[in-house]
C-alpha cells in the first residue's frame, strides 16, 4: 500500500514538473512572437519612410519635368517662327550669346533631370527587392514555427502521462494553438492573394496609361519619367496592402 502511495507521488511530482515545463515553453514561444511581430512592424516603418522619400523625390522631378516641357514648347515655337522667317525683331549678337546660354542651361536641366531618373531607378529596384525579400522572410518564419509547434505536439504527447484529464487539457491546448496558428496562415495567405490580384490590377491601368502618352507622342525622357513614377506608386499601393493585411492578424 506503501508503495502504491510513492508511486502515486511520484507521478504527481511528475506530471507537475512536466505540466511546468511545458507553460515555461509556451511562454517563450509568445514573447519571441511578440518581438518577431514588434521587430516586423519596425521593418515596415522604415519602409513606409523610405516609399514617403521617394514620392517626394518624384514630386520633384514632375515639377522639373514641368518647367522643362514649357521650356521647350517655346523653343519651339521659336523655332518655327524663326523657319517660316516670321521673326518678331532682329537678332543682334547679344540676343544670339543669350539663345545660346539658354540652350546650354536647357542640355544642363536635362542632364540632372536624366541623373535623378537614374536614382530613382536605382531606388525603386532596392525597394522592391527588399519587399521581396520581406515576403520571402516572413514565410521562412511561419513554416519554421509551424513545423516547430507541431515538434513539440509530438513531445508533449510522448511525455504526458497516461491520466485521461491531464491528456485532455494539454489536448486542449495544442489544438487551440493549432488553431491560431492555421487561422493566421490563412488570413496571411488571403492578403497574399489580394496583393497579388491588386498589383495585377494596377500593371493593367499602368499599360493604359503607357499606351496613351505614347499616343501624345511625349519625348523619350518625359515619357521615361512617367513610367518610374506610377511604379513607385505602384509599389507604395503593395506596400500599404501587406500592412493592412499584418493589421488585420
Amino acid at each position: 500500500m506503501q508503495i502504491v502511495r510513492q508511486t502515486g507521488k511520484t507521478n504527481a511530482k511528475t506530471f507537475s514538473v512536466q505540466t511546468k515545463k511545458i507553460d515555461e515553453y509556451l511562454s517563450k514561444k509568445k514573447e519571441k512572437r511578440r518581438r518577431h511581430r514588434e521587430a516586423v512592424k519596425n521593418a515596415k516603418l522604415q519602409n513606409l519612410m523610405e516609399i514617403d522619400k521617394l514620392r517626394q523625390e518624384v514630386h520633384q522631378l514632375n515639377d522639373m519635368l514641368k518647367r522643362a516641357q514649357e521650356e521647350l514648347v517655346t523653343e519651339k515655337l521659336r523655332g518655327m517662327q524663326l523657319s517660316a522667317g516670321q521673326t518678331p525683331m532682329l537678332m543682334d549678337s547679344d540676343s544670339i550669346v543669350q539663345a545660346s546660354v539658354d540652350l546650354q542651361q536647357e542640355r544642363l536641366k536635362n542632364q540632372s533631370l536624366q541623373e535623378e531618373l537614374d536614382k530613382l531607378k536605382a531606388a525603386h529596384h532596392d525597394l522592391n527587392k527588399k519587399y521581396q525579400d520581406g515576403l520571402v522572410s516572413v514565410k521562412q518564419q511561419m513554416n519554421s514555427l509551424q513545423q516547430e509547434l507541431q515538434k513539440q505536439m509530438k513531445i508533449n504527447r510522448e511525455r504526458v502521462p497516461q491520466d485521461q484529464a491531464a491528456k485532455s487539457s494539454l489536448a486542449a491546448k495544442d489544438n487551440s494553438l493549432l488553431k491560431s496558428m492555421t487561422e493566421k496562415m490563412a488570413k496571411h495567405q488571403q492578403n497574399l492573394i489580394h496583393a497579388e490580384q491588386t498589383v495585377e490590377s494596377l500593371q493593367e491601368k499602368l499599360q493604359k496609361q503607357e499606351r496613351a502618352h505614347n499616343d501624345q507622342s511625349l519625348p523619350q525622357d518625359r515619357a521615361t519619367i512617367l513610367e518610374e513614377r506610377k511604379k513607385t506608386d505602384l509599389l507604395s499601393e503593395k506596400y500599404k496592402s501587406v500592412v493592412l493585411s499584418d493589421k488585420a492578424l
